[in-house]
């Protein structure tokens, strides 16, 4: 039997769909869980069917609005955790619905807030006390949701869309600046699936019409499996994709063919990243 300590992981948004799919995977998979939760009544259905003692749930409700607590949460996982090893990003909202030139500025913008700059916070804490306790191996985790990798249209949750293409944005951006440290960075699309988000879009209606139509799809036909999100999550932490960062990973399609071609088909190309105009295109483009 081997010695090694249970890896910790710090999962925000964990009572939601994805978030509990994560939860009992992770746990069945021997991690120890460290659990933010902004409604404590969601606690029960959560910890169901888990082994509790491989779960801490913080006394305090999270608030992703809150920066300061964003930066809290991680400075106690960091004391609390005996083996420190993983982010996963989970937690999030629509924000405001409706069409761009109408909406309130400054909720639009205080969505942002919430969808965008909570995330750097913990990402920014979280890889400045990997550095401080010089841990070498360390894993993040974004999930996207909407805003990057399909061709939904995503008109009335622009402030919601806009915040996802960014966060994918700053994972690409960071992934060479980590790697040195240690810090693998990757994101998840996990595609349409059934959750109380869900909805929030359908209820939206006539303020994001199309969405709101995709929303009614999804919940006529059950939406993709949380599961799978939570599958390639596991793929991500572990040992098998240690050196793979900067990657936007779609749920729903990647994961056989990363399981079976990793070395091959990602080495140092483009591959599953925002990038279209690769250099030799753009060579190409000037030359003419």
């Amino acid at each position: 039997m081997s010695n090694l300590k249970a890896k910790d992981i710090l999962l925000t948004g964990a009572s939601g769909a994805i978030g509990m799919a994560t939860a009992r995977r992770l746990v069945q998979k021997n991690y120890n869980l460290h659990l933010p939760i902004r409604n404590q009544q969601h606690l029960q259905s959560l910890i169901q069917n888990i082994d509790r003692q491989k779960v801490h749930v913080y006394d305090y409700p999270f608030e992703l609005e809150n920066r300061e607590l964003c930066s809290k949460v991680v400075n106690d996982f960091f004391v609390s955790a005996s083996t420190p090893f993983g982010l996963i990003c989970n937690a999030g909202n629509y924000g405001v619905f409706g069409p761009f030139v109408k909406t309130n500025l400054k909720e639009w913008i205080n969505a942002i807030e919430t969808n965008f700059f909570s995330h750097v916070t913990m990402i920014h804490a979280f890889c400045q006390r990997v550095m401080e306790k010089n841990i070498q191996d360390a894993r993040i985790i974004v999930l996207s949701g909407a805003g990057i990798g399909n061709n939904d249209d995503y008109s009335g949750i622009t402030s919601y869309s806009t915040s996802k293409a960014a966060i994918i944005h700053l994972v690409e951006a960071l992934a060479s600046e980590l790697m040195p440290l240690g810090i693998m960075i990757n994101a998840i699309a996990p595609g349409a699936v059934r959750s109380g988000m869900t909805d929030q879009a359908f209820k939206a209606g006539s303020l994001a019409p199309r969405y709101a139509e995709a929303a009614k799809a999804c919940i006529d036909n059950g939406g993709v499996s949380p599961d799978l999100t939570a599958e390639m999550i596991d793929y991500l932490l572990s040992d098998e994709t240690k050196y793979l960062t900067g990657r936007l990973l779609s749920a729903r399609f990647d994961l056989p063919k990363l399981r079976h071609e990793l070395q091959k088909t990602i080495g140092n190309t483009s591959l599953y990243k925002l990038r279209r105009i690769d250099n030799e295109l753009f060579k190409r483009v000037q030359n003419t």
